[in-house]
């Protein structure tokens, strides 16, 4: 089981469910969950991890965020 799965299953949703909350495919989610050398996009990784409310860089060690998370007082 690798860490989205993981997070996937603790929050209880299932496969289809974050797919659909992330707004990609059903089946990207399901090569990145089933097949460890799998290279998703940035753009896709930062979906799933909005969804599963992690930092990209720890569900995606290979990848950095481009821009910190902003902070309350920001505009």
């Amino acid at each position: 089981m690798n860490k989205v799965e993981m997070l996937r299953e603790q929050l209880g949703l299932t496969r289809a469910e974050l797919a659909r909350k992330a707004e990609i495919n059903y089946m990207t989610l399901w090569l990145i969950e089933r097949e460890p050398d799998y290279k998703t996009s940035y753009e896709t990784a930062d979906k799933i991890c909005s969804v599963l409310e992690q930092p990209l860089e720890t569900v995606f060690p290979d990848y950095k965020r481009k821009s910190p998370y902003p902070t309350s007082g920001s505009t």
